[in-house]
């Protein structure tokens, strides 16, 4: 018994032997500083250690910083053994509180808990984080969130993201990877302004509003692309343009070569071409309209100036398409929204249509969500490299939020569309109409390719399509 006493005796003493012959940076490290940070007083709190971890942890809101956070001496403090270098943000934290980090630019690492749901204007902004994953319980990125992050190289949004504010990603000049949830309706003013290491981005089919200068002074940005399903954008090799194709958006900065605009295009946005207002970088515009169409587009003193070095091709979209351009229509169509009624297979739908020059006019994709489930289902798609609309029969057809929706009169935007619509592969000769971003075609002309019939009752004034 004595025996056994004096060995763990001496194991002891051995183990407080060596534990004495460690450097002091191997013992836990110390707090030196902390407070609380909760909005509601003391359901948070924060402590910052001798390793630079700045920790918050607690249950509830974090308080907004508008003069400053309490750890702000400690945001980029000269003395390595006192800044900020990481931060941690615990379980049980349901907000970061607006500008709660900012200016912490030794800071290059940030753990966000599912538990925060919202994350306020500025937080990390000025910060020096090098990549972030927002969790899937926050649903925007608020304004400046992330503005002036040099050292951000990647971000991780979630699917539960539905927009992204104003400047939000301003000026991280090192952001490459990223990636827009097909979620985001919106895109705020200057969001991604300054972002010279983006590439490429991709536009979601859900975005409906991208704010002005959202994607400029990308230095390296070779191509915005928008989803072919989109319903208020479009893109041409690369060139962000509106759905109705009436105005040029932006031009991307390191395009090079030649640049496709429709003669539907009456606008370019100022800068389109170059934010920088220098010489724009591609060589050729090929203008599918009139040199007399192309003077009536309005440009700032500016946008001339930048345009000044490229070559103007009229009447084509392509190298070698002729120089003719196609023979505008002698005179504007009448176009008001049309007061009859449609029924599918007896049953009246509540449906906007159109009546140009005495006929009534129907939005595809309304047509085709009305067809679901019946003998002549179709399914509709756009290919943007060929600017042609896709039809594909007896394939019901997958709604978007903004199908079969009532809104205002928007016949004032009607122009002959000049995108094709190939039905099953096959190249359809028929006359449509663009209004307001979507195409719509006569009834008559569709029932042959789609395999319907259409009857008209006068007495209800009430065009009827008949699929059984």
């Amino acid at each position: 018994m004595i025996s056994k006493t004096k060995k763990y005796l001496s194991l002891v003493l051995s183990l407080v032997f060596l534990l004495a012959l460690l450097p002091a940076g191997a013992s836990a490290a110390d707090v030196i500083a902390a407070g609380d940070c909760g909005a509601a007083g003391g359901n948070l709190t924060w402590t910052l250690d001798s390793d630079g971890v700045l920790t918050v942890e607690g249950t509830g809101a974090m308080a907004d910083f508008g003069e400053g956070a309490p750890w702000m001496e400690y945001a980029f403090s000269e003395d390595e053994g006192s800044s900020i270098r990481s931060i941690v943000i615990s379980d049980g934290v349901t907000s970061i509180g607006e500008y709660a980090f900012r200016f912490c630019s030794s800071a290059l690492h940030v753990a966000i808990p599912d538990t925060v749901a919202s994350i306020g204007a500025g937080a990390f902004s000025y910060s020096g984080i090098e990549s972030v994953t927002i969790p899937a319980s926050v649903t925007s990125i608020s304004e400046d969130t992330f503005y002036q992050c040099f050292n951000l190289t990647s971000v991780s949004l979630p699917s539960s993201v539905t927009s992204i504010g104003e400047a939000a990603f301003a000026y991280c000049m090192q952001l490459a990877d990223l990636i827009i949830p097909d979620s985001v309706t919106s895109i705020g003013e200057a969001a991604f302004y300054g972002c010279h290491a983006l590439v490429s981005l991709e536009i979601p089919a859900a975005v409906t509003s991208i704010g002005m200068i959202a994607l400029r002074n990308c230095g390296m940005l070779e191509a915005i692309n928008v989803a072919p399903d989109n319903r208020s954008y479009c893109s041409i090799d690369g060139v962000l343009f509106d759905k109705g194709l009436t105005t040029l958006l932006q031009c991307p900065d390191a395009k090079t070569g030649a640049c496709s605009i429709p003669a539907s295009v009456t606008a370019i946005d100022e800068a389109a071409f170059n934010p920088y207002g220098g010489s724009a970088n591609i060589s050729d515009i090929y203008y599918e309209g009139t040199e007399a169409m192309w003077s009536a587009i309005e440009l700032t003193e500016t946008d001339r100036t930048t345009l000044a070095d490229v070559t103007i091709h009229f009447g084509s979209l392509t190298p070698g398409g002729g120089e003719e351009a196609p023979v505008p229509p002698a005179s504007a169509p009448v176009v008001q929204v049309s007061t009859q009624k449609l029924a599918v297979d007896g049953v009246v739908k509540d449906i906007e249509h159109y009546n140009i020059d005495g006929s009534n006019y129907f939005k595809l994709r309304d047509l085709a969500c009305l067809l679901i489930g019946t003998y002549s289902a179709f399914d509709v798609g756009y290919d943007s490299d060929t600017r042609t609309v896709t039809v594909t029969t007896g394939v019901d057809y997958t709604p978007l939020p903004t199908d079969l929706q009532i809104g205002a009169d928007q016949s004032a935007s009607a122009v002959v569309s000049t995108q094709a619509l190939a039905i099953d592969g096959k190249t359809v000769d028929l006359t449509a109409y663009n209004i307001g971003g979507s195409n719509y075609f006569m009834l008559r002309d569709l029932a042959p390719y789609l395999d319907f019939g259409v009857n008209y009752d006068a007495e209800t004034r009430t065009a009827i399509i008949v699929t059984e």
